[in-house]
């Protein structure tokens, strides 16, 4: 599986090269990587979002803050 950083910089990388990102233009980006980190560990997912949320702070102007939630939201294991 892909790393965590590099599963990051790549959502910034497409969400930067939409024409509008808007919530509705990001939303299947972050369904594909919900079903890519399906079978990922709960921990795996977690930091996910952490580096994503973390990043969306740090970098200012582009907040996926949400899409980091998101795919926590959707992976149980993580909820659990």
């Amino acid at each position: 599986m892909t790393t965590s950083d590099e599963l990051t910089t790549e959502l910034f990388e497409r969400v930067k090269a939409l024409p509008e990102p808007t919530i509705p233009a990001i939303r299947p980006i972050r369904r594909e990587l919900t079903r890519r980190i399906a079978d990922a560990g709960a921990d795996t997912v977690f930091g996910l979002a952490m580096d994503i949320v973390d990043r969306s702070l740090l970098e200012g102007g582009l907040d996926l803050r949400w899409v980091g939630y998101e795919l926590a939201h959707y992976h149980r294991p993580t909820l659990a």
